[in-house]
């Protein structure tokens, strides 16, 4: 009796008619990958040190400036800087390639970066197997544009280690140029570029006179990116900018 009821639920036992065509299963939906974002600021800490990151790309590719350092904006900073290029992928992969790291006492080296769980709100880096450095790090939360970097700055200046000094920027704005004088070498001309809306990243530009007595860094020209962050009633600058060769600065101040 079970097996009668069976044959009839499948159309069985009528008048010799041919069974319906068995369904066709509906295939799963390919799932989409996610493009990996990476352009912001990213600020996080490794052990008891600070380390910030800027990216300013897509996933066709774009510039990568990074930095660990041991103390802050008031007294003497120790600074690792990294530079390259990074090439974002799908599902949290990110590449990078001519990583450049300048070592505290000025000496460059060409270095590695990696990449690991990269999402909208941060990523895992770990950069040169001799100076590990593997943080979880998240988007700095940057004030609104046009006005966050203008006005005074108090702050570390940090050229190698014979050029870690206070320094004031006066009256910055982004998309203007002032003339400062940074620790041995004056009348260098810096560039605020304007806001970036996609990056949240003010371009800037460093060009240093022909000839200047003492200064290391004469006829040269730095770039790189700044951005604000604010910090419950405080705000913090920082700016790292290189030349070719992967030598270059750093500032970090807080008001």
């Amino acid at each position: 009796m079970v097996l009668a009821g069976l044959l009839t639920a499948c159309g069985g036992g009528g008048g010799g008619s041919a069974p319906p065509a068995a369904d066709t299963p509906t295939p799963a939906p390919t799932p989409t990958p996610t493009p990996t974002v990476l352009a912001s600021a990213y600020v996080g800490t490794v052990g008891s040190q600070g380390f910030w990151a800027v990216v300013n790309g897509t996933q066709a590719g774009g510039d990568l400036l990074a930095m660990n350092y041991i103390g802050d904006a008031s007294s003497s900073v120790s600074t690792t800087l990294y530079s390259g290029k990074v090439q974002a992928g799908v599902n949290g992969v990110a590449t990078a390639s001519g990583v450049r790291t300048m070592r505290a006492d000025g000496t460059v080296r060409d270095g590695t970066a990696s990449f690991s769980g990269v999402s909208l709100t941060g990523f895992q880096a770990s950069f040169d197997a001799n100076i590990p450095l593997d943080a979880a790090s998240h988007q700095a939360v940057s004030v609104q544009p046009v006005d966050a970097v203008a006005g005074d700055w108090t702050g570390r200046w940090v050229d190698a280690a014979d050029s870690n000094t206070s320094l004031s920027l006066r009256g910055l704005a982004g998309g203007g140029t002032a003339l400062i004088n940074v620790p041995k070498c004056s009348g260098v001309s810096l560039r605020l570029g304007a806001w970036q809306a996609a990056s949240r990243l003010y371009p800037v530009q460093l060009d240093y006179p022909v000839s200047q007595t003492g200064c290391g860094r004469q006829n040269t020209q730095l770039k790189g990116w700044a951005f604000v962050q604010q910090l419950g009633t405080q705000q913090r600058l920082q700016f790292m900018a290189l030349d070719a060769t992967g030598s270059g600065i750093s500032f970090s101040a807080l008001r």
